[in-house]
């Protein structure tokens, strides 16, 4: 059984490697950014113990939707390394999204500690030194991609735990141009 969970992590880690050397542009289905995610937590649960859930509550037709990639995959990974910290119950992470008006939401939530007031202060401070450099830089990717009407935030859940709520354009395929998305 190690062996084939050895096998297993390195072909998620060869997954991981592959999505992230694509050269085929900069944005990808949901789907596709789905896909990395269940590579990294297989491996953060390879590696933490099987402490992690991750469950994507996306309807398929969102999840063929195109985004830049790697939007979704930093924020998962704050949570993995910083939501569940001193937790003795499973550290759970939900996707989950749906078009409002003309713009597509996402949501990343997680049932960890939730933000310190010192983290969340950082976050709201142009580049902080230490947290919220992840944050920082998939939201001014997205910007720079999409316009200053598009983004992600991060607040405190209202049942705790930690939230980041991404505003997108809609995507379909055939409606968008790399050139005119600046990706």
């Amino acid at each position: 059984m190690v062996g084939s969970n050895i096998v297993n992590c390195i072909d998620a880690l060869a997954t991981m490697m592959k999505y992230s050397m694509n050269r085929g542009g900069e944005l990808v289905t949901l789907k596709e950014e789905l896909q990395n995610i269940y590579s990294y937590i297989y491996i953060s649960n390879c590696r933490y113990g099987d402490r992690l859930r991750f469950e994507s509550d996306l309807d398929e037709s969102l999840q063929e939707l195109y985004v830049v990639k790697f939007i979704l995959q930093p924020i998962v990974e704050n949570a993995v390394l910083h939501a569940f910290k001193g937790m003795d119950r499973q550290g759970v992470i939900l996707l989950y999204g749906d078009i409002e008006g003309d713009v597509l939401k996402l949501y990343v939530e997680d049932n960890g500690t939730g933000l310190t007031p010192q983290a969340e202060e950082q976050l709201h401070r142009p580049r902080g030194k230490v947290t919220g450099i992840g944050v920082g830089n998939v939201n001014a990717r997205i910007q720079s991609s999409y316009g200053k009407n598009f983004g992600v935030r991060v607040y405190n859940g209202a049942a705790g735990g930690t939230v980041a709520e991404y505003t997108l354009p809609i995507l379909r395929e055939g409606d968008h141009d790399e050139k005119d998305t600046g990706c």
